[in-house]
């Protein structure tokens, strides 16, 4: 049975179908469970290094899963480590830190194989602010790579890679305490990098 979980966790299908299902709340914030749809059953993997909620995960093509930015489990701020999820073992590994320690962004696996963050709330929770910062992680070394930033601040917003070349991101908010919805949309280009 999967652990009680409050939103938002993000759930990432692996190659073999199973699902990791990681973070997400105060009781289970790191810990990490699998779904085998084949089954029907869970069963319990290893523990994030640090517990996390309102992080984005992302499958890369070596069958990893990057984990990256969040609120952390018992401190203010943002979470700014990330970490690789090796299915084969089952084990979490540290990997570089977020230039700008985030939660409720966009991430994303770029045709290349890197990762884009962009945008999301940034600073200290209590002084939270949206932000239009992007980064790049790539998975060869392993570093973050501050890339140009958005046109403007944007927090859970939608993005998605369009016809496998560029990267599209739309809505969202863009300060912290509105309910106004931005209707403007942007695109990146990862070979331009803007």
């Amino acid at each position: 049975m999967l652990t009680l979980r409050e939103t938002p966790f993000d759930p990432v299908q692996l190659h073999n179908g199973d699902v990791l299902a990681a973070g997400g709340d105060d009781q289970s914030a790191a810990n990490c469970e699998l779904y085998d749809p084949a089954a029907g059953k869970w069963s319990i993997t290893g523990d994030l290094n640090e517990g996390r909620s309102g992080f984005r995960a992302t499958l890369l093509d070596d069958g990893q899963v990057l984990v990256a930015g969040g609120y952390p489990e018992n401190s203010p701020g943002f979470v700014p480590d990330s970490e690789l999820y090796d299915s084969a073992s089952g084990t979490w590994d540290l990997s570089g830190s977020l230039n700008r320690p985030r939660a409720l962004h966009v991430q994303l696996l770029l045709p290349d194989g890197r990762v884009l963050i962009a945008g999301g709330y940034a600073g200290h929770p209590s002084r939270a602010l949206v932000t239009q910062s992007t980064e790049t992680f790539d998975p060869s070394t392993g570093q973050w790579t501050l890339a140009r930033p958005m046109n403007m601040p944007r927090g859970e917003f939608s993005g998605a890679l369009l016809n496998g070349a560029k990267v599209f991101v739309a809505g969202g908010t863009a300060d912290v305490f509105s309910t106004d919805i931005l209707s403007s949309i942007e695109q990146y280009d990862p070979v331009a990098g803007r």
